[in-house]
């Protein structure tokens, strides 16, 4: 199993350098990089293929609250804090934007608290990567619950309320699903299925070509297949997905 692949923003420069020392004794943390400024962070943010945050809490250009709030990553998050009543601000950060608050670090921090909330962190990911080991998903609409094999997604396309689904065995009659493009797209195997626009979700078995990065073409069963321009905010996720396959 991959080691979680994480960032630390702190603006405090002794305390990053001693969380990176943690790092450096846990055999599955792989911090990539430290940040100063949240700011930073934001801009360098997308290109990073992250699992794991680490995050002060007060900063004084930018609260951890407002980067999280700014940002809504999909990715766990652990907060580097001296003051327990933000708990109480990460059930509105989930209820709000779905963001994943694992654990609270509080301050001087060891390493026995930073590993156990390392640990509390990779349990979750092995949790969340077990669950995709079924090939289906079930997608309830109104009274009908469908059983969707992922095999047979070939793209689901937003509209203004809840999704289209497009299966193989069923091209032109799309399932319509009651939730949300992006909480649909949270449920979904990441690595079978990669967003590349603000209203397409794609299944990589069905990509017959690409023009890295603008546009990709997916068979859909027509005689030329889809095209879908990649969208400017889904450019540098596409990027990383190149890269994982050793595309220039």
């Amino acid at each position: 199993m991959k080691n979680l692949r994480c960032i630390a923003i702190d603006d405090n420069r002794p305390s990053l350098d001693l969380l990176e020392s943690y790092a450096k004794k846990v055999s599955f943390i792989e911090l990539v990089e430290t940040f100063t400024n949240p700011l930073d962070a934001m801009n360098k943010f997308d290109e990073l293929d992250l699992d794991l945050i680490f995050l002060d809490v007060e900063m004084p250009e930018i609260s951890g609250i407002k980067f999280l709030e700014t940002k809504q990553p999909k990715q766990m998050i652990v907060f580097l804090t001296d003051f327990k009543q933000y708990a109480f601000d990460s059930y509105d950060l989930k209820n709000l934007y779905n963001i994943n608050v694992i654990d609270y670090l509080s301050k001087p921090i060891t390493i026995e608290k930073f590993y156990r909330a390392a640990n509390k962190a990779f349990e979750y990911y092995k949790q969340s990567i077990n669950k995709h080991d079924e090939n289906f998903i079930f997608l309830q609409d109104g009274n009908k619950t469908y059983k969707i094999n992922y095999d047979d997604i070939i793209y689901i396309k937003g509209n203004e309320q809840y999704p289209d689904i497009y299966l193989f065995n069923n091209r032109k009659s799309p399932i319509n699903i009651r939730i949300t493009l992006k909480e649909l797209e949270e449920q979904l195997p990441k690595n079978q299925f990669i967003r590349i626009e603000k209203s397409y979700i794609i299944s990589i078995k069905y990509i017959e070509r690409f023009e890295s990065p603008e546009t990709v073409w997916i068979k859909d069963g027509s005689k030329d297949g889809k095209n879908i321009a990649i969208g400017d905010k889904y450019k540098d996720g596409f990027k990383i997905f190149l890269k994982k396959y050793k595309i220039n």
